[in-house]
């Protein structure tokens, strides 16, 4: 009877086990949502927006954003394929993305580029027709190489970057990344974590 006793036993979850169970779903969760904000890594097409002021885009529910003639949409730049453009002397280049907008999560953007110019202007907006100004900073560059990054809370529907020709003679700029990464808000994972948590907490307590 003894070893009976001891096998049912060894079959009952101990608390070690319990505190693992419960864990599950809370770690399940958070996965799931880290895999999620993963996956929103935007590789869009970039907007070239030729205005020297540029006007907000519009937005259509079937189309998305896009600017107001003129303008000129172009592949996503890469290192074998880079979006090459000259800047006249203290002349300007205008970036868009058009893109999705989450509430609650962050946008990452970064910008590569080969050349001497600047971001110097930085503008956002939303699909209720507000808009701010945001900023970046460059995070990496050598003699002629530079990386910028900036980040947008929350996540917007389209950002603009100005790259400006400080000098006085035209200079060529090789632009080899423009894109950006969303994220889901720290805030948002918390809540779902102490939700999976007490999900496993009851589950628990009606098995006992």
């Amino acid at each position: 009877m003894q070893l009976i006793g001891l096998a049912d036993q060894s079959t009952l979850p101990q608390k070690g086990e319990n505190a693992m169970n419960t864990l599950k779903v809370p770690l399940f969760l958070f996965a799931l949502m880290c895999i999620v904000g993963v996956a929103q890594a935007a590789v869009n097409d970039v907007y070239i927006i030729n205005p020297t002021s540029p006007p907000d885009p519009v937005f259509d529910p079937e189309k998305g954003w896009a600017w107001p003639d003129p303008w000129e949409l172009v592949p996503a730049p890469t290192n074998d394929e880079p979006l090459v453009r000259t800047l006249g002397a203290s002349g300007s280049l205008w970036l868009g993305l058009g893109n999705a907008q989450i509430p609650n999560w962050t946008k990452i953007v970064t910008l590569e580029f080969w050349g001497v110019v600047v971001p110097v202007d930085f503008k956002t907006g939303y699909e209720d027709g507000t808009t701010k100004t945001w900023t970046m900073e460059l995070v990496d560059s050598t003699t002629a190489w530079r990386k910028w990054e900036g980040t947008i809370k929350p996540q917007p529907g389209w950002e603009w970057v100005e790259l400006h020709n400080n000098l006085n003679d035209p200079q060529e700029i090789r632009i080899t990344r423009f894109d950006s990464i969303c994220v889901p808000e720290p805030a948002t994972l918390i809540i779902v974590a102490i939700g999976g948590s007490m999900v496993g907490m009851l589950r628990r307590r009606k098995v006992a």
